[in-house]
């Protein structure tokens, strides 16, 4: 691997999987509908490179919300039945990474929840409730509004949960279920709320407008497109808004409001947009075609499938755009818009995938089964987490000093690593590499040898004191701190990323 390389790898966990210290968001694999906030739809992790099954559940009679993903690796979907033909009963279910059950909580037909840091689990439903649940799946609290929520919540900077009505409204929801504030638009909010990162939220109705609001509710502005929105807004690395309408309209909005271009489908969408890192945006269409648009809003290229496309698509770190069709097939398409593999469920796919931390893409299908789908990424030699001591992660900008902690898991050989460090200054935007954070990528503790079979947890590394002199933080703001490892000399890069959110005071 070249040095550029290793840059651009560090690069792509900032602008993918940085979230502000201050965020409820829980740090997970994929925490809500489109993974993030912005809904970008982009997973710091590798899927399968082939379509094996790994485990299947029946989880009702149909399967249309989308999955999220705990930190520990436990799935919660929601999904619906109806007995006798006569009324429908509809469960939110937990199971664990192997596929076995955990807990199912009874209520009404879910959206895609939204997971907390401190591990709550937020899901509207369509009897007009938004649930906070507990990690054991009992309730925490719940907050009514006047009919079904069908929008997926999101997590504010501050904790607050934003989330829409089929009640015309859009609710602001702080985190003991009390409401903050609320605006009433001319239609259903069945879209689901982005968030920028200075906290502002984006979210369409059937009215046709798409809102942009502060955190305090008051309306940043509005504009009117051509047809209902019912999806998410999902928002680039840039702060560009992209918005998709029933009318089959894909839209680029400035952080202003202003339209840069628009994009138009042979038919409706009923799909969320999803953003590369390279800017290309991608929409599955009700013509049966994924669609890929350059920045610009030219048309790079389509995939056809056989069905509609309603399931929003998920982008891994290499670029592979993975997507269900009511053909029945999950695919995996090639950046260049080739196919690289596709499993067969047994009914359409509505649901949008998820893409774990080992590879499995996991998917909802209309025939009532949840899926885990690919082979488990094998190629680390060693696995490891990224915690820092003191835990508060807040210290002054010079004269501390703290600790990296390790989770290790190491390879059946011993392993000697070279460790490189990274910072992204959220501020500035401004990357430094190594102990004293120069911009340029050096290892900053090589040779550093891993007896094989290695398993601990939160092992030191490495004592770091913030110099009184020359403080290699650059001062008081909001950092993400990452570590990677390379093998000695080569900049081979080995291992996954992993990375803290730090607060310097």
């Amino acid at each position: 691997m070249k040095k550029h390389s290793l840059l651009a790898l560090l690069i792509l966990l900032f602008s993918l999987n940085y979230i502000p210290a201050d965020s409820q968001l829980a740090d997970s694999p994929w925490p809500c509908f489109q993974h993030d906030a912005r809904r970008t739809g982009r997973s710091p992790y590798t899927g399968s490179e082939t379509a094996i099954l790994k485990w299947k559940f029946k989880a009702g009679q149909s399967v249309d919300a989308s999955p999220v993903i705990g930190a520990d690796g436990t799935n919660y979907i929601g999904s619906w039945s109806y007995e006798d033909y006569i009324y429908f009963t509809s469960y939110l279910y937990a199971s664990k990474s192997d596929g076995s059950p955990k807990w199912m909580f009874h209520a009404g037909d879910y959206s895609s929840p939204a997971l907390c840091s401190d591990g709550t689990i937020y899901a509207g439903a369509d009897d007009g409730y938004l649930y906070a649940i507990n990690p054991d799946g009992t309730v925490k609290w719940r907050f009514k509004t006047n009919d079904a929520i069908m929008s997926s919540p999101i997590i504010g900077h501050d904790g607050t949960i934003y989330v829409g009505s089929k009640d015309e409204n859009f609710y602001a929801i702080d985190n003991k279920g009390n409401r903050k504030w609320h605006i009433n638009t001319d239609d259903t909010v069945l879209s689901s709320p982005a968030i920028d990162d200075k906290g502002n939220i984006y979210v369409g109705s059937s009215d046709m407008n798409i809102y942009a609001l502060k955190p305090d509710g008051s309306k940043k502005w509005i504009v009117e497109l051509a047809g209902a929105i019912e999806k998410a807004p999902a928002i680039g690395d840039d702060g560009t808004i992209y918005v998709a309408t029933l009318w089959g309209f894909l839209y680029a909005l400035n952080q202003n409001g202003t339209k840069l271009w628009m994009f138009e489908g042979d038919d409706y969408f009923r799909s969320s947009p999803a953003i590369g890192t390279d800017g290309t945006v991608y929409i599955g269409c009700k013509d049966g075609r994924l669609y890929a648009v350059n920045p610009d809003g030219t048309k790079k290229w389509h995939f056809k499938t056989r069905g509609p496309i309603d399931s929003s698509p998920a982008i891994d770190a290499k670029g592979t755009i993975y997507v269900g069709s009511e053909d029945s097939y999950l695919y995996a398409i090639n950046p260049d818009g080739s196919e690289k593999w596709a499993y067969k469920t047994g009914d359409g796919i509505t649901s949008s995938p998820a893409i774990g931390k080992d590879g499995i893409i996991y998917v909802g299908s209309d025939d009532g089964y949840f899926y885990a789908i690919g082979k488990e990424f094998q190629q680390e030699k060693i696995h490891f987490g990224l915690n820092i001591d003191p835990p508060d992660r807040s210290f002054k900008a010079t004269g501390d000093s703290f600790k990296l902690l390790l989770d290790v898991q190491s390879a059946s050989e011993s392993i000697v690593i070279d460790f490189y460090f990274a910072l992204l200054d959220h501020q500035s935007g401004i990357l430094y590499f190594g102990l004293f954070w120069g911009t340029n990528p050096t290892a900053a503790i090589r040779n550093l040898e891993f007896p094989k079979n290695m398993n601990i947890s939160r092992a030191p590394m490495v004592n770091i004191t913030i110099p009184n002199d020359t403080p290699p933080i650059p001062g008081a703001g909001t950092y993400t701190f990452a570590i990677a490892a390379t093998d000695p000399g080569t900049l081979d890069f080995i291992s996954n990323i992993g990375s803290v959110s730090l607060l310097v005071k």
